[in-house]
């Protein structure tokens, strides 16, 4: 292994662009004021302005609207918690709290993995000669805690790269399928955009987003187990780290090369978003990304066909909503974007789709109160094969009472 393993001296160049972040961490935890500079410098770079009172007054007032409807067509009732606005700024700051206790656990791991890794290089004497890691006091010592550091640093830099995109395209605040906060708010300025070129009413698209926002909100608020199950979910993923440091150096001395070429540290920034340092998944990982995905095309399931049901024949336009939501979910979702920067996970349109005929389904055959209870205990929903095929997943929770007549 020691062939593939030379450092360079330029790789000093590449940990000195880690500089500030890196300084920040403290045992591989996210540092939240470097996560949220990023974030917002990203936000800056490509615009925001503050709310107005008229678009305050009709984020709140569509909302409103959405919860009266939204009574009719489920058993979750409304929040009751704050209902607002928010400039995209405003969003980062807001959810920021969220992100960094859905996140730490991977930065946690990824830095432990770090340094494990390291650490077994050393022992195996497959460092170069020229590298005295004695004199650093080794990988189990002060170096492996400064390599433990660089795992919060990465993920610093990759998380606020990723909420700083988020920024510009979510619609509100629970659009990506995540309980980041007790709030129900839209963003004015991704409303407006994500209607932008559809020639529907910009009244229609409001209201279908706030209901959107609104059906999302309840399933977060009164399913207590929801929340910690996406997080444990995540942790899961995360416990399963292993890193290949070999890979590593690979990814490293490209980044730096590139920055070389480019003479912009801009480069670096590219590499981390791009996923450097992103190691393979293992099976455990894939076992728990696969419980992740069908969770969320669960979230997504149920907020598409209560929505659509709390429309009916209000909005002429409900076809047309329904398919460019359908489609943006397809292409570049803030959940997609979430998911596949963050884990690496292709959240499936596919299984959201079936998730949506799913709960259909279940409509049709129990009612809506019966659909509701479904959300009482994870274990009562359907995996992914249940998904594909509700008539058998119906069939087998459908147990007759008296089982007397039965050998």
């Amino acid at each position: 292994m020691s062939e593939n393993f030379g450092f360079s001296g330029d790789i000093g160049a590449f940990f000195t662009q880690l500089g500030k972040t890196f300084s920040a961490s403290s045992n591989g935890t996210l540092p939240r004021e470097v996560v949220l500079d990023i974030a917002r410098a990203a936000v800056s770079a490509h615009g925001d302005k503050s709310l107005t009172e008229g678009e305050l007054a009709t984020s709140i007032a569509a909302l409103r609207l959405a919860d009266l409807w939204l009574d009719e067509m489920t058993t979750l009732p409304a929040t009751g918690g704050k209902v607002t606005a928010w400039s995209r700024a405003e969003w980062v700051e807001e959810s920021l709290a969220g992100w960094l206790e859905l996140i730490n656990p991977l930065a946690e791991n990824l830095g432990n993995s770090m340094q494990s890794a390291f650490k077994e290089i050393e022992e195996g004497g497959e460092l170069p000669a020229e590298m005295n890691i004695g004199a650093l006091g080794g990988f189990a010592g002060p170096l492996g805690a400064i390599v433990k550091q660089l795992g919060g640093a990465l993920f610093a830099q990759q998380l606020g790269a990723t909420i700083g995109t988020l920024a510009g395209k979510v619609v509100g605040a629970n659009d990506i399928t995540l309980p980041l906060t007790h709030v129900t708010a839209l963003v004015p300025a991704n409303v407006a955009e994500w209607g932008q070129d559809l020639g529907l009413s910009t009244d229609d698209v409001r209201l279908f987003l706030a209901l959107r926002e609104s059906a999302a909100a309840r399933l977060f608020a009164h399913v207590p187990w929801l929340a910690t199950r996406l997080k444990d979910s995540v942790s899961a993923y995360g416990s399963g780290l292993v890193i290949n440091v070999s890979a590593i150096q690979e990814q490293a001395e490209r980044a730096i090369a590139a920055m070389g070429e480019s003479d912009d540290p801009k480069a670096l920034q590219d590499a981390i978003d791009g996923g450097l340092f992103t190691p393979a998944h293992t099976p455990e990982q894939e076992a728990a990304l696969a419980k992740l995905e069908t969770l969320l095309a669960l979230i997504e399931g149920w907020v598409d066909i209560v929505v659509g049901r709390a429309m009916g024949d209000r909005i002429p336009s409900r076809l047309n909503l329904q398919e460019t939501s359908s489609r943006r979910r397809a292409t570049a979702s803030p959940t997609q974007i979430t998911f596949a920067t963050l884990v690496g996970l292709e959240v499936s349109p596919r299984l959201a789709r079936e998730a949506a005929n799913f709960w259909e389904l279940a409509t049709n055959e129990y009612g809506v109160a019966k659909r509701d209870e479904f959300w009482s205990h994870w274990e009562l929903l359907p995996d992914a094969s249940g998904i594909a095929d509700p008539p058998s997943f119906f069939r087998s929770i459908n147990v007759p009472n008296d089982l007397s007549g039965l050998d």
